[in-house]
């Protein structure tokens, strides 16, 4: 995996093969390039595809000009995919407006959408994310954590500098369980 590091997220690129044994590096196993935006302001020791993930798929073959084709395939694919997740999240009310909860991940896309709108100085819509993952009673130990961390922002929403401090001290704390350097991080775009 490749990491581009973009101080409050990361972009992950993955170049994965079938993880099926039997099927690995032989002809016609199948070849993705997932790439996606890996957002740090929930502190946690690990990376996650938080927006994007499956961008191409493609078919090994073993022959060395198929090879060096489909190698040359994925890394260009893969340089337009960041370009283009950069261009998206180029400002944080671009982040907020493109971040809207998705049904399959309802609480960590309400979570990633409250705190962006949060950011974005959109505290009422952000109160109205955060207030999904507070009304819905949680059922394991991370569902509790996250609905903790979810009530202490919302908290905060009301003044907007104790908020952006919030976020900045988990945006560090991510930042040190992943082992990226230690980095000033700012919400506004450069």
């Amino acid at each position: 995996m490749w990491i581009a590091d973009q101080g409050f997220w990361t972009i992950l690129i993955e170049f994965q093969a079938s993880s099926h044994p039997g099927l690995m590096y032989q002809a016609g196993t199948p070849i993705s390039l997932n790439i996606g935006a890996n957002w740090l302001w929930y502190p946690k020791a690990h990376r996650s595809f938080d927006y994007g993930y499956r961008t191409f798929s493609t078919v090994y073959e073993p022959d060395a000009h198929s090879m060096a084709a489909m190698a040359d395939q994925l890394v260009t694919r893969a340089a337009e995919e960041v370009g283009a997740l950069r261009r998206t999240f180029h400002s944080m009310s671009q982040i907020a407006r493109r971040l809207v909860p998705e049904e399959r991940v309802a609480r960590w896309g309400a979570y990633h959408a409250a705190v962006a709108n949060g950011l974005a100085g959109n505290s009422s819509l952000a109160q109205q994310y955060f207030g999904q993952i507070l009304s819905t009673p949680p059922a394991h130990d991370w569902e509790r954590a996250l609905l903790a961390q979810s009530k202490a922002l919302s908290a905060c929403l009301h003044a907007p500098t104790d908020f952006k401090s919030a976020v900045m001290a988990m945006v560090a704390k991510s930042r040190a369980l992943l082992k990226l350097p230690e980095q000033t991080v700012s919400f506004d775009p450069t």
